[in-house]
């Protein structure tokens, strides 16, 4: 039989071995002019953005081979209930640092995470996973950053599965 090697479900192409069958991780970026240029953009396999309040966007990256992730990826923000129901589509852990709480008649990324019972990491928890690069002089809410290395760590800390279960996942046709 041929060998099929093992392919990206986010982008249909080839990944390594290691990365088969490995669960994605969805990460919430700045994208406020004063957080650009941001951290490791360009390498997620899926980038999504999408405005929160007053005009402001920001973005879901999310990947599936946490092998291809750069050093540190950021300025994180905040978890806001669209990101974490794109995430769900790619039965993705949750990046964020901080989240929206609910009020009168909105349902805030906090409770959307609860409802929707999401493996999230959260940088306001702290811990190794997360810092704050401040080479920039710009206010402290454009300095969190995911220190990529604990990821894998962070998530096996947790006790949060670690492989995808594919009949959670959107599929794209490629």
């Amino acid at each position: 039989t041929k060998y099929i090697p093992p392919t990206n479900i986010l982008t249909g192409e080839e990944i390594s071995e290691s990365a088969k069958g490995e669960r994605p991780v969805a990460i919430v970026v700045e994208n406020h002019p004063d957080a650009r240029p941001q951290w490791g953009i360009g390498s997620a396999d899926v980038i999504c953005e999408g405005e929160v309040e007053g005009g402001i966007s920001r973005m879901l990256w999310v990947y599936s081979d946490m092998s291809k992730l750069p050093e540190k990826i950021g300025p994180l923000r905040s978890a806001r209930p669209s990101f974490v129901e794109f995430s769900s589509f790619f039965d993705a852990v949750f990046v964020h640092w901080g989240g929206s709480h609910s009020k009168g008649n909105y349902t805030g990324g906090y409770q959307t995470i609860s409802n929707m019972n999401i493996d999230d990491l959260d940088g306001m928890s702290g811990g190794a996973l997360f810092s704050r690069d401040k080479t920039r002089k710009v206010s402290g809410e454009h300095t969190g950053i995911m220190n990529t290395a604990e990821l894998s760590k962070t998530i096996e800390g947790k006790g949060y599965r670690s492989t995808v279960n594919e009949d959670n996942v959107v599929k794209f046709n490629f």
